[in-house]
């Protein structure tokens, strides 16, 4: 396969008044609410119990008949850690 490349400078390509003000606005509120949402999240655990374990290898065998796949998937998720 062959692919060529055109570069077109884009110089001629005017800005619309206002939208580098708006999108350095949006980043700020994006990283503000990032940050607040980071304070009020906990910490997640991330031990598997074996009652996890149990679980997924559970919904493997309630999803064998109808896919296949996903049920080795599921499997293979739950063994993954032991």
């Amino acid at each position: 396969m062959t692919a060529v490349t055109v570069n077109i400078p884009a110089d001629h390509v005017a800005v619309p008044r206002g939208a580098a003000v708006l999108a350095r606005l949006a980043a700020a509120v994006l990283r503000l609410s990032g940050r607040a949402i980071g304070t009020m999240v906990q910490p997640v655990s991330r031990a598997v119990t074996p009652r996890d374990v149990a679980a997924v290898l559970r919904a493997a065998r309630r999803v064998e008949r109808i896919q296949p796949n996903l049920a080795a998937e599921l499997r293979a998720v739950a063994c993954r850690d032991e």
